[in-house]
């Protein structure tokens, strides 16, 4: 049981302590831990504040959307809503929905309505597969019933109701695309602005960028991140449980996890005067992930010094804390360890 009893007086400053008591003195050791658990606690807490809760339904169960994000299992699949646009009014509603991952489905607008009214959707095939009933709605909230619709019912969708947003994966970018090969043998493509002059200066950049270190990690980081449009939840459950021994849960699940992950990476060279160029890889994340697109990693090419420089910033600094090619490149291999399409999302 914890002394509540209130603590004794150990002196003013500058006079002994009480006979048969001892000043606490607290050394640097001592700081330096509080300091770490401090921010242990810290990123804990946020990450546990930008984790999603998930519902799971089984075949149907009943769901309320708000304008922040739901996750719900239904069927067998993990599906992402959120309230769009709500006219308690005249008892109708917009939902979007999103089967996940995110980055490789489509995203719909689903116009929903009360009075027994129900509205089909068809997220992964020509048939319907989840079904709406609307059962209440107020200006920030919608009561929904969720069901599975089966393949064999032939149920078609109702066109009339939904809107496609995006389409999954985003083109890799504008501009000339080509196709480089590494020295590990790992293809990625990335864009060369069609302004940029195929010069002396514009070749010789080129190969001191072939021959930096970073120029291959950033090419298999890419086809590390193209790779997990084939991690699919079961897949994704049993490599968890194979590295960790336990069923995802909390911030680990499926839902969690596809939510910080991008989908590839972009690079774009430009020439920023006669003797610096500059190679840019954006990650590339699609609508409804936790990340807007945007560069990770940024080259600077000196041709005068024969130098390259990076910047590491973004999702690679807030997700690993890699501000260098000895970081960065530890959570590659880590990932590249456990391997197949789930390996960067379990690692």
């Amino acid at each position: 049981m914890a002394d509540n009893r209130p603590a004794k007086p150990m002196g003013r400053p500058g006079t002994k302590p009480m006979p048969g008591k001892k000043r606490m003195k607290i050394g640097a050791f001592e700081v330096i831990v509080i300091i770490i658990v401090l921010i242990a606690a810290y990123l804990v807490y946020g990450w546990a504040a930008n984790a999603v809760s998930i519902s799971y339904l089984g075949s149907s169960g009943s769901i309320t959307v708000t304008s922040a994000q739901t996750v719900f299992t239904l069927g067998g699949n993990e599906y992402s809503a959120h309230l769009v646009r709500s006219q308690p009014s005249s008892g109708t509603a917009q939902i979007s929905l999103t089967q996940l991952p995110a980055f490789i489905n489509k995203e719909y607008l689903v116009t929903v309505y009360l009075y027994n009214s129900t509205t089909y959707v068809a997220t992964s095939s020509q048939y319907a597969d989840v079904r709406l009933d609307l059962n209440a709605l107020t200006n920030s909230s919608a009561t929904m019933t969720v069901s599975s619709v089966a393949q064999t019912a032939y149920v078609a969708p109702t066109s009339s109701d939904i809107q496609v947003v995006q389409t999954g994966l985003a083109p890799i970018g504008a501009g000339e695309l080509s196709q480089m090969q590494t020295s590990v043998s790992t293809t990625i493509y990335y864009t060369t602005p069609t302004s940029t002059i195929q010069s002396l200066s514009y070749t010789q950049a080129n190969a001191i960028l072939h021959s930096n270190q970073w120029y291959p990690l950033m090419a298999n980081f890419s086809m590390l991140y193209a790779n997990t449009t084939n991690c699919t939840r079961t897949a994704y459950d049993n490599k968890y449980a194979s590295v960790y021994g336990a069923v995802p849960s909390g911030p680990a699940t499926y839902a969690n996890a596809t939510q910080f992950i991008p989908y590839g990476i972009n690079m774009s060279f430009v020439q920023n005067s006669s003797n610096v160029y500059t190679a840019t890889y954006d990650a590339l994340f699609a609508s409804g992930q936790k990340y807007s697109s945007g560069p990770v990693v940024i080259l600077t090419i000196n041709l005068t010094h024969d130098t390259v420089s990076a910047n590491v910033l973004g999702v690679f600094v807030s997700l690993y804390d890699a501000h260098n090619y000895t970081a960065v490149y530890s959570v590659y291999s880590g990932a590249q360890g456990l391997g197949g399409a789930c390996g960067i999302l379990v690692a």
